[in-house]
């Protein structure tokens, strides 16, 4: 530099635009240093002599930043040009990034922060393996305490057909998210006797594909005698349970079919219900109204275009040993076939030890009646055979292979037909004693019969296992699929070997088991296979697979307690029809490895042999996919000073438990999910008291369009997670929401949140803010040139960082559907603008916000946050891994003590 010279150096802190040639920067007084010089003022002045060749300068500033975000910094030198430069273009640094944070934090990311909160429709995954890969779904990290939120599979009210706004305006229907009643309750309180009672064991079915959307559930309901005089209620649904028909008391307490003795104070207990594809409705039950327990049936027949459901006659008792012999007929299990035939079993106490007994309808001129019916278990002496589930398909069997043509060769070469023909297969399953009566150990067994249970197989054992293990709760379905066999067939041209794509039928089971551990049931599976034998086609054998654990990644280490597992139900479908063998099966338990056996969710497990399911690219490790169904059960009393005395190993108790599963699929996989699962189950959540008679449980029903969202009938999937509301001990001043998370295409995420002095600030679904949508996402294409194959989708531009469908031109299939922050760093707010102008800051006042520009840095001593989900695709989710909320406590000033005397 020329001696005597100097120049001055520029700070940008935060400036609209990167800085330019020339542009002036941050004029201020401040503290600030030059090289060992104390200046007063930016910009910096820098004289010749302390920027020597070889020379190192550090100027130093003073700055109090106001707000806590990330900030931009940049510098330029000799910002007036008053040094000659050979090149005057790079004197410019930047950008340089400053985190400027808060002293306190209330960071939400591992299993046991978001099994606090409620959520409607959210799973939390908590995945734990050397098998687990961080950088795929659910993207957490395997070490059994990180945890990770997405949008679940099922889904509960209110129902969205679109999204709730278009081209930036929010729909007038809708209200909010609905975190807060996450689950349908079907039992309703305050229409029997007593207030406190348990409405337990409910069932739940449906018609099939063609009626996909009519859903019928029945459970047992203690309204008018908790303990005696049960009943049998149902409610229906046409829209797939969006709504229902008012509640229906199935069980009459007549005596006529007792021979006119007994009780109207009757027990109606264990209740299931099937419904055929024309719309007949079966719901069968054990009662003892006739001095012991017999199996009861009752026929309504539903109506599809009205639609309505009506009564067929009254209850029948089907059950034909002598009414009030002493001998008892319980437990149930319901099916129905493609031509509306019903399979009806039960555990019949008749000859001194349960025993297993079956029989099947006949329909007189539309009225159900039943054949005599019939024992199927075959051990001999006093052991017990128990709890019995039954499955049945109409399916096609190979009655015939005709060579058609053969052409000689080495080897020759054969064309053949394959014939089929209908066949009804029946499988029946329970559990069994046989092998350890004196212990009361049971194991699994089933019978088969290929002729609609007119005769059955001798029963076969279906657990593996080599120990002295219990197994129970069993459950059945079965489907139909199809299975590449090779035969060796005799034709005119000599012996060839030809390939065939034959029917075959798969059995599914599933059960409760305890070889693992005394203390420690887990979940198993075996798939029964009804195929051909490679010699002879057309006589078809039964081959047992391996017995399967389903479920999986409950080794968290929150605690170190067992988990228990157990109550299935099970449903399958047909998959991929063209493919071989092939289907789909859903599997829902009671599990308890989110607490302990208190405090049981219900969920799920999905396995497909389709080559390419949604779930096939998770990070499962196992070919079963768990997920979490009821995750809006946790907290009952989640704005009330109660929550706060329950520490995260104790949390408040809720226990679902009994859940029955039903499907009807339209469009199996790989083009993707097309129809319903059905779920309900029975839950203390209301008021319920552990360890008592009973316990004020509930049943509560869900549905998944097997999938994140439908991909029919315009529908999308929703979701919020409500985070219990937070103490910081005293106010405080709150500042940024951070998080970190996964949004891919199609989904979208944003959070609110929502803060105050008193808990009353946080009842219902209110006073969240941001209250605006993040963008509109306008479309600029007109009508008369909308996209598609005209214009090609880049010409319909949209001024928002989220992607636009291609074809969408209206703008409501497009950017952020979800109010609240869109970006994670964004500030907490408070308040907002009135209609009139006036400025708000009281939480209280919230409702009356018309604006969204509320207040920053809001002071207060509680907080509360929710993420919202959103998805536009049945195969996309976002994820959340962390929440951060970033605040201040007050500054304070100690003055020094002083003692007297001293």
């Amino acid at each position: 530099m020329p001696q005597n010279s100097s120049f001055f150096v520029d700070l940008y802190v935060d400036p609209t635009h990167p800085p330019v040639r020339l542009e002036p920067g941050i004029s201020t007084t401040v503290p600030a240093e030059s090289c060992g010089i104390d200046v007063d003022s930016l910009p910096w002045p820098v004289q010749w002599f302390q920027v020597r060749a070889g020379k190192v300068c550090t100027l130093t500033a003073e700055w109090v930043f106001t707000d806590t975000r990330t900030y931009e910094l940049w510098a330029q030198v000799d910002t007036d040009d008053h040094i000659p430069e050979s090149n005057e273009y790079n004197n410019i640094f930047g950008p340089f990034m400053v985190q400027v944070d808060t002293n306190h934090h209330i960071v939400h990311t591992e299993h046991v922060d978001f099994m606090k909160g409620e959520a409607n429709t959210l799973v939390v995954w908590t995945l734990k393996g050397d098998d687990v890969n961080p950088n795929i779904p659910p993207y957490v990290k395997g070490d059994g305490k990180d945890a990770t939120l997405t949008l679940g599979l099922f889904r509960e009210p209110p129902y969205y057909s679109q999204p709730p706004f278009a081209n930036g305006v929010v729909s007038p229907t809708l209200v909010d998210y609905n975190a807060h009643n996450p689950d349908y309750q079907l039992n309703v309180r305050g229409t029997g006797i007593y207030t406190d009672y348990d409405a337990v064991n409910a069932s739940v079915a449906t018609p099939g594909a063609a009626h996909y959307n009519f859903v019928v559930v029945v459970w047992e309901d203690g309204r008018n005698g908790p303990v005696y005089n049960r009943d049998i209620y149902l409610r229906w649904s046409a829209d797939s349970g969006a709504t229902w028909s008012p509640e229906i008391k199935v069980s009459d307490d007549r005596l006529e079919p007792c021979g006119g003795t007994g009780t109207a104070q009757a027990n109606q207990l264990s209740p299931v219900v099937a419904v055929s594809e024309d719309g007949v409705v079966i719901v069968a039950w054990a009662d003892d109204r006739c001095g012991d327990f017999d199996i009861f049936v009752q026929q309504y027949q539903l109506d599809f275009a009205t639609p309505a459901l009506t009564p067929v006659g009254q209850n029948v008792r089907v059950t034909s040993d002598e009414p009030g012999a002493g001998t008892d007929q319980k437990h149930p299990d319901l099916t129905v076939d493609e031509d509306g035939t019903f399979y009806l079993v039960w555990e019949d106490h008749r000859f001194g030890n349960p025993d297993i007994f079956f029989t099947r309808s006949i329909t007189d001129s539309g009225v159900i009646l039943w054949k005599p019916e019939t024992k199927i278990s075959d051990p001999t002496g006093p052991t017990a055979q128990e709890m019995p589930a039954v499955g049945v398909l109409k399916t096609d069997v190979i009655s015939e292979i005709r060579v058609i043509q053969c052409y000689p060769g080495d080897p020759p070469v054969a064309e053949v037909a394959v014939i089929t023909k209908n066949l009804w297969v029946v499988a029946v399953a329970w559990e069994d004693d046989r092998n350890n009566p004196e212990s009361n150990i049971h194991d699994i067994y089933m019978a088969f019969s290929p002729d609609k249970g007119d005769t059955f197989s001798k029963d076969m054992r279906l657990n593996d296992d080599e120990g002295m293990a219990e197994q129970r709760g069993v459950d059945v379905d079965i489907t139909q699929g199809m299975k590449l066999v090779q035969l060796e067939l005799n034709t005119p041209c000599g012996l060839a070997t030809v390939e065939i794509l034959a029917p075959v039928a798969d059995i599914h089971v599933v059960w409760q088991d305890f070889r693992n551990g005394p203390d420690d049931p887990d979940i198993y599976y075996v798939p029964v296979h009804y195929e051909p034998d490679p010699q002879n086609p057309s006589s078809y054998v039964l081959t047992i697979g391996g017995n399967e654990k389903i479920n999986h990644h409950d080794e968290l280490d929150w605690t170190e307690e067992k988990k228990w597992q157990g109550e299935p139900s099970i449903t399958a479908s047909k998959s991929c029809p063209e493919e071989e063998y092939r289907y789909d099966v859903y599997i829902a338990w009671a599990d308890s490895r989110n607490y302990d056996d208190l405090n049981t969710d219900i969920f799920v497990a999905m396995k497909s042999t389709c080559p390419s399911p949604p779930w096939s690219e998770w990070n499962s490790g196992t070919e079963w996919l768990n997920w979490m169904v009821n995750s809006g059960a946790r907290m009952r009393q989640a704005n009330a000073p109660v929550y706060a005395s329950y520490p995260d190993d104790n949390p408040p108790h809720t226990r679902q438990h009994r859940p029955s599963l039903a499907s009807a699929t339209l469009n199996p996989w790989p083009g993707g999910p097309y129809g319903r699962l059905y779920l309900v189950w029975d839950d203390n959540r209301n008021d319920g008291k552990t360890g008592v008679i009973y316990e004020n449980r509930d049943v509560f029903f869900t549905t998944s369009p097997v999938g994140f969202a439908e991909n029919f009938a315009g529908y999308t999937a929703s979701g919020s997670y409500l985070s219990p509301i937070i103490d910081a001990g005293e106010p405080v001043t709150w500042y940024i929401v951070s998080w970190e998370g996964v949004v891919p295409e199609f989904a979208y995420m944003t959070v609110q949140t929502r803060v105050g002095d008193d808990l009353s600030d946080f009842e219902g679904d209110g006073n969240w803010v941001p209250w605006d949508y993040p963008c509109a996402s306008l479309p600029v294409c007109s009508d008369s040139a909308p996209c598609g194959p005209v214009n090609p989708p880049e010409a319909c531009e949209r001024v928002c960082p989220y992607p636009p469908s291609p074809d969408d031109c209206t703008g409501n299939e497009s950017g952020a559907p979800l109010q609240g922050f869109e970006a994670p760093g964004q500030h907490i707010r408070l308040a907002g603008i009135a209609p009139d102008g006036t400025r708000l800051y009281e939480v209280r006042a919230q409702r009356h916000i018309a604006a969204a520009n509320g207040s920053l840095f809001p002071r207060a001593r509680y907080i509360q946050y929710r993420v919202n989900f959103w998805s536009r695709r049945w195969f996309s989710t976002p994820f959340l891994k962390e929440i951060t909320l970033h605040y201040q406590k007050p500054f304070r000033v100690y003055l020094p003590l002083v003692l007297k005397n001293h």
